[in-house]
C-alpha cells in the first residue's frame, strides 16, 4: 500500500458560479519522484458538503520539466460553491514545483 500525502496549497473563496466547469490548471515540474503526484481540487457547496475531482489520469512520476496539468469540476444548476481547495497528492517521496496556477470558470450550456 502506498502512503498518500495530501499537500494543501491554496484555499480560494468563490461565489456566483453554477452550471459551469471549474478548472484548476498549473505547470508542474518534478524531481526524483519515487512514486507519483497528481492534482486534487475540493469544492465546498454550501449546505451540501465537500466534493472532489482528482487528476488520476495525469499522474506524474520521476524527473520532469514543467508540463501543463489541469483537473475539472463540473457544477450543475444551483450547485454554487463558496470555497475551493487546491491540493497536490504525493504517493511517495520526491519534489514537485508549481507555477502559473489558475482557476478558470467556463459556463456550460443547458
Amino acid at each position: 500500500m502506498n502512503a498518500r500525502d495530501e499537500t494543501g496549497l491554496f484555499e480560494v473563496p468563490i461565489s456566483g458560479h453554477d452550471q459551469c466547469m471549474i478548472t484548476y490548471r498549473c505547470q508542474l515540474s518534478t524531481e526524483d519522484l519515487k512514486s507519483s503526484v497528481y492534482q486534487e481540487m475540493w469544492c465546498r457547496i454550501s449546505g451540501r458538503g465537500e466534493f472532489f475531482s482528482r487528476g488520476l489520469h495525469q499522474k506524474v512520476k520521476g524527473t520532469n520539466n514543467y508540463r501543463s496539468l489541469e483537473v475539472p469540476f463540473y457544477l450543475k444548476k444551483d450547485q454554487t460553491p463558496d470555497l475551493l481547495k487546491l491540493n497536490l497528492v504525493f504517493e511517495g517521496a520526491g519534489t514537485a514545483r508549481l507555477k502559473d496556477i489558475e482557476v478558470l470558470a467556463t459556463p456550460l450550456g443547458g
